[in-house]
């Protein structure tokens, strides 16, 4: 299933940037967005436009992951 949703990447030594856009629903790709982070991470969710209440639970679950994963993420 395609994702309604749109993650842009941008990576730097030590720091990666990800803008969010768009609707973080059940097709919110956290293990796939999880597999490219690492280090200290900036996201970017200006231009999420909603979540849907699936992607409530998938935004959580990477959330915990994040925590798990990052020595930063703001």
């Amino acid at each position: 299933m395609i994702s309604s949703c749109v993650v842009q990447r941008l990576e730097r030594p030590g720091l990666i940037y990800l803008k969010i856009s768009g609707t973080i629903d059940e097709t919110f790709p956290v293990d796939e967005l999880l597999s490219k982070i690492r280090g200290d991470v900036i996201l970017n969710l200006g231009k999420v436009s909603r979540y849907s209440s699936f992607g409530v639970r998938q935004w959580m679950r990477a959330m915990r992951a994040v925590r798990e994963q990052l020595q930063h993420c703001v």
